[in-house]
């Protein structure tokens, strides 16, 4: 019994075996005819276009291939095309009120097509008719050289950056942008406000919202995501320096804001004030250049100290009143203040942005004109509030680039012998 079963089983492998051989032989074969082409297609073609051929004027043969996988198919269709080698004639000139007419000519086939050319003015040069502001549109003039009509285009808004912010109270602030056109009033503007803090809500997505104008249901409200260190409360003159203005309903948003300080100013300072606040603003005064570096400042608003508000004021296109009203102070601790421009130093060259690779050095130079020349540098990075005054004291600025620093931005005060000195234009340093 058990010889027959192993006789069976023998005949069972013999059989297994000549069916493994003819299978080994059967994929032998199909891979052959495959890779000979001589195997039916058995897939969907996935063409793509390989080259063009230009057949005539009007038509163009394209070869297509197969992207399948091992897929040698080809094929070949035509298209319509332009292939035209077209010479332009001018069959007659445009005027300043009619058209002309000019003709193109194919010279290979002979195609020939008549078109119009718009008619046009020849401007002279443009004059400045309107000047633009931050957020509205100015406009210029010319006139046209053969037919003398005026034409008038407009000149984009001048916009701000972050280290040329508008920097105005919040009231003027709504005032300049009410009046300007919707195209430009919105978007990523930088502004620093003044103003009183009038309301204060907590929004669900803006966070913090105060409002630091209130007129007859005008508003002007800074949103801060995060609520700021300090507590703010009602009555409060505060300075808000952000950006992205938005525009709802009569309200001016300023949706991303990035610093909130007490302003030291409640009111406007004129002869005879004292206290703090006169020493504070004469200090910044000093350090434009108005009053002498070095020089003792008292508290007092005396007729000395009117004679240099005037200097500032007219310096930067300011009424010459003498009193440090709300428009003087918010310009004259903006970094958009101007130096005084009667004294001895004077600044060849400002300073400019400047970026390198994260662990590199970034260097930034200011160059001057004047006596026995120091320098001053005054910093502050993108976290801080307040500027600190920098251990550099030559007219190069360096500093090794960081994640925390990136951002930086930084000025010079350049001195004379004399105490003379001028201030040169902030600018930023960050990681490239």
């Amino acid at each position: 019994m058990f010889g027959c079963l192993f006789q069976l089983m023998v005949s069972l492998l013999e059989l297994l075996d000549k069916l493994l051989l003819w299978l080994i032989i059967a994929v032998i074969i199909v891979f052959g005819l495959d890779y000979l082409g001589l195997v039916p297609d058995i897939h969907s073609h996935d063409w793509y276009r390989v080259d063009t051929v230009e057949i005539s004027c009007t038509e163009s043969e394209v070869t297509y291939k197969c992207s399948g996988y091992n897929c040698k198919k080809t094929k070949k269709e035509k298209e319509a095309a332009s292939n035209h080698k077209f010479e332009y004639t001018t069959l007659s000139e445009s005027t300043c009120t009619e058209v002309g007419l000019r003709r193109k000519e194919c010279s290979v086939c002979g195609f020939a097509e008549d078109f119009h050319t718009t008619y046009h003015h020849e401007y002279g040069a443009y004059s400045v008719t309107k000047k633009p502001g931050i957020f509205t549109y100015g406009e210029e003039t010319a006139v046209c050289k053969l037919c003398k009509s005026k034409g008038t285009r407009l000149i984009s808004p001048t916009g701000t950056t972050k280290d040329t912010p508008y920097v105005a109270t919040a009231e003027a602030f709504y005032k300049e942008v009410s009046q300007a056109s919707p195209l430009s009033r919105y978007g990523s503007q930088y502004v620093e406000l003044t103003g009183t803090i009038t309301s204060i809500t907590k929004e669900y997505l803006w966070g913090t919202g105060y409002c630091i104008y209130k007129n007859n249901g005008k508003k002007v409200i800074c949103y801060f995501q995060d609520p700021p260190a300090e507590n703010y409360a009602v009555g409060q003159t505060v300075k808000i320096v952000g950006q992205y203005v938005r525009i709802s309903s009569g309200t001016m948003e300023i949706m991303e804001c990035f610093r909130i300080s007490r302003w030291p100013f409640t009111k406007p300072l004129k002869e005879d004030s004292t206290g703090s606040s006169v020493t504070t603003m004469k200090k910044r005064l000093q350090e434009l250049g108005y009053f002498t570096i070095g020089s003792s400042l008292s508290d007092t608003y005396n007729s000395i100290t009117v004679e240099r508000v005037k200097m500032f004021q007219k310096a930067n296109g300011l009424q010459q009143t003498g009193t440090a009203d709300a428009k003087t102070l918010s310009v004259l601790f903006s970094n958009a203040a101007k130096a005084n421009p009667n004294t001895k130093v004077k600044i060849t060259k400002q300073p400019a942005n400047a970026a390198a690779k994260l662990g590199e050095v970034v260097k930034s130079t200011v160059t001057a004109t004047g006596e026995k020349l120091t320098y001053t540098w005054y910093v502050r990075n993108p976290s801080a509030a307040t500027w600190g005054k920098s251990s550099v004291t030559g007219k190069t600025y360096s500093c090794r680039l960081t994640e925390a620093n990136s951002g930086r931005q930084v000025y010079c005060i350049v001195t004379d012998k004399d105490g003379n000195c001028v201030v040169s234009i902030t600018v930023t340093l960050s990681i490239r």
